[in-house]
């Protein structure tokens, strides 16, 4: 278009080009605000959106605050700051000592700030960008560090007439100052405090300024990280008790709350345990508040490894919270039977339309058949991320026509996959999904794995796809049964059962002599050809990658037409498993030794479509993580590992997939392709 045109849309119209440009291709936008005066005006509002003050020294937040004001009086630009982030922690003084640390040009909502800009393939995840507060800085003293910064601050946001949101991610106590100023001069700005760690579980009496805090009407929204006595499943402590307190009517307007347990946080800087402090309550003059069922829009319950979600933590929430007001619900704990069953006793979620549920994994049918009439139960639900579902337990039946988003994480189950049958039934149940998350097994890119790609081209709406490709070797077949000790511990159990326990594996018909032989050591009774499988089903090159993504745009061409085919717009590949041999030991994986090999052929790729009209067919490619994979000693750590290699069991079963090219200069890592997919 030319610039005589641009400059002829109404204000509204070049708005609305602004905010598309920066979503599909945010660099353009520079480009955009030089075309003319007009665009510029129109995009320069994008510019300042967001800013962000990221040191903790008051001398150096003083001099960003001056050039922050400075810079948005020359662009007239005070309207134009929406959201404002306030980060900075204990030990960024010396750091960022007349150093700038303030910025501009951010994402433009909440939402981006808090996840980091996620491309929205990888699932509502865990909230953890702003990372939590050291057990060693919640304490009385830290709040005086804070006050210094509290002026500056104070005297930006009366500045900027339409802030809307302010997101604190710094020293556990929020600058003295700032709240009265967003008090008085921003009534309408929303708080949301990313470190929030009680002083008053350590004073004799509630600390008057966190008090005016969680009864502020302005707070909106609460993280907090709190740890748990060892072994205790899920028991609150003092932390936890305080949210609970004031999510119970303290704070009118609070929406959203985000809690996260984390045992790595049990213990103080000097390694000593520390006992979970004892919470009494918020006080005002000596006398207990009064306390209303709280009206939550989101809640959210993660936790580290190993905790699971039990019946009296739902029962806590539903005595204090009205569930039929959530609309997300991001359960990262593993929920047992019996908060299951607290949830199907809630009554109404009718406003739930995002929801995260982790399934146990030692349970019986009943614990499925619940789940799924649980989220029979949510008419409005749109967005799901279900984690540990069985992958031989049809979920389809259960779901919303509605839903838009879906990440199916299926249980780790050796030689189970969702097959064609299982994903068209889920395309046909849900056509509306734009996103989706699956896990496909491999199995040498034959027909049976194609289709699989196939059938994922049946979802009519589909234009954003995470597929993870299990590559993990067949199971174990057990020939001989072994005897119970029923006064043996599950460990003991489990450690007789490998001792006594006879197991073999399967004969592919493709395996040849030398195939067929078994591998040495802790991969007994896995043989060679299941090595061989394993590598080939983990090797992902960009022209599979690319084959992959072809393959599914076709079957979308096939049943909806073209323009259904080129509305797939994103696709991350990721395989996953090929050293994932069973144990012979608690302690020690059997395929570690296989890493190398895995670290080489295992590559992630994103596929993204071109946004631009005229080349909606060009599909740009290109590695993702590859400093994870391969490592900080690239190539030297390879080559070490092929001269370590070299004579074991695995080079030799590597170099018949993939001969050595007489006269290649290349190390054995570069020196290989992906099997074609059986259509090509």
């Amino acid at each position: 278009m030319a610039t005589s045109l641009l400059e002829s849309l109404p204000a509204e119209l070049l708005a609305r080009v602004c905010e598309y440009v920066r979503v599909s291709h945010c660099h353009s936008l520079l480009s955009f605000a030089l075309a003319s005066k007009r665009c510029h005006a129109a995009a320069k509002r994008l510019f300042f959106h967001t800013i962000e003050f990221s040191s903790s020294s008051p001398r150096q937040v003083q001099l960003d605050v001056d050039e922050c004001i400075g810079m948005l009086e020359r662009h007239g630009s005070f309207s134009d700051v929406r959201i404002l982030l306030i980060t900075g922690r204990q030990g960024d003084e010396d750091l960022n000592a007349g150093t700038k640390s303030w910025s501009f040009g951010l994402p433009l909502s909440v939402s981006e700030v808090v996840d980091g800009g996620q491309d929205g393939l990888q699932g509502p995840l865990p909230r953890l960008k702003f990372g939590p507060t050291p057990l060693h800085e919640r304490n009385p003293d830290m709040a005086e560090r804070t006050d210094a910064r509290g002026p500056p601050l104070a005297r930006l946001v009366q500045l900027l007439p339409r802030l809307h949101d302010v997101l604190y991610s710094g020293l556990p106590q929020l600058p003295r100052g700032l709240l009265p100023a967003l008090l008085q001069y921003q009534p309408r700005c929303r708080l949301h405090v990313f470190t929030l760690a009680p002083r008053s579980l350590h004073l004799t009496n509630t600390d008057p300024d966190e008090l005016a805090l969680v009864t502020a009407p302005c707070l909106y929204g609460l993280w907090m990280w709190y740890y748990t006595k060892h072994l205790d499943y899920g028991a609150p402590d003092g932390y936890a008790d305080a949210v609970q307190n004031i999510v119970r009517g303290l704070a009118p307007n609070l929406k959203q709350v985000h809690l996260f347990q984390d045992r790595s946080y049990c213990y103080d800087q000097d390694g000593d345990f520390q006992p979970p402090p004892r919470w009494n309550g918020f006080t005002r003059a000596g006398q207990d508040l009064p306390y209303a069922l709280a009206r939550l829009e989101s809640l959210e319950l993660g936790v580290s490894m190993g905790r699971f979600l039990a019946e009296r933590d739902i029962d806590g929430w539903r005595a204090s919270t009205d569930l039929s007001l959530l609309r997300t619900l991001r359960l990262h704990r593993v929920v047992t039977s019996g908060a299951l069953g607290s949830l199907l006793r809630a009554g109404s979620f009718s406003c739930l339309t995002s929801l995260t549920f982790v399934c146990a994994k030692e349970e019986g049918d009943r614990y499925y058949d619940d789940i799924k009439e649980f989220i029979r139960r949510l008419p409005r639900l749109t967005s799901l991320e279900i984690v540990a579902w069985p992958p031989n337990v049809s979920l389809a039946a259960a779901l919303p026509a509605g839903l838009r988003e879906l990440w199916l994480r299926t249980k780790d189950v050796p030689g189970q996959g969702l097959n064609e049958a299982a994903i068209l039934e889920l395309a046909a149940r849900c056509p509306h999904v734009a996103t989706l998350a699956l896990t496909i097994r491999r199995s040498r890119g034959d027909a049976a794995e194609v289709a699989t790609y196939k059938a994922v081209g049946r979802f009519a709406g589909l234009r954003r796809l995470a597929l993870t490709l299990d590559a993990s070797p067949t199971p174990w077949l057990p020939v001989a049964s072994p005897s119970t000790t029923a006064d043996l511990s599950s460990d003991d159990r489990y450690l007789q059962y490998l001792d006594e326990t006879t197991y073999d594996t399967a004969i592919d018909p493709s395996f040849d002599e030398f195939d067929s032989q078994y591998l040495q050591g802790k991969l007994k009774p896995h043989r060679n050809g299941h090595a061989r499988d394993a590598m080939i089903n983990t090797a992902v090159d960009e022209t599979l990658a690319r084959a992959i993504f072809a393959t599914i745009c076709a079957a979308k061409a096939r049943a909806y037409g073209d323009a259904a085919a080129l509305a797939l717009e994103r696709v991350t590949i990721r395989p996953k498993g090929g050293n994932a041999f069973p144990r012979r030991s608690l302690r020690v994986r059997a395929g570690w030794n296989l890493h190398t090999y895995v670290a080489a052929l295992g590559r992630c790729w994103l596929l993204e479509r071109d946004v631009r009209d005229d080349a909606r067919h060009t599909i740009r490619v290109r590695e993702t993580d590859s400093e994870g994979r391969l490592g900080p000693a690239v190539p030297d750590w390879f080559a070490t590992a092929a001269e370590r290699e070299s004579s074991s069991q695995f080079m030799p079963i590597f170099r018949r997939i993939w001969p050595e090219t007489p006269g290649s200069s290349s190390q054995w890592y570069e020196d290989w392709r992906s099997w074609p997919l059986a259509d090509n």
